[in-house]
């Protein structure tokens, strides 16, 4: 659902950057809960969703409709 959206917000990371702090720890749980869905663990999905459209706005990457 949201692999074009995680796939922006990983090519702004590389190029620009992501320059605050918890921006870059919000991303590295972002990450660690996709490694968790793929190793069949349960994550809390509205998090995931808050996190990830946190990062839509500071790294200006359009929002997948799901967001």
């Amino acid at each position: 659902m949201h692999l074009s959206t995680l796939k922006e917000v990983r090519e702004k990371e590389r190029t620009a950057g992501i320059k605050s702090e918890g921006l870059k720890n919000d991303w590295v749980r972002i990450q660690q809960m996709i490694r968790d869905l793929k190793n069949n663990k349960e994550i809390d999905y509205p998090t995931f969703k808050l996190l990830l459209s946190n990062l839509c706005n500071a790294l200006r990457v359009e929002k997948d409709r799901y967001l």
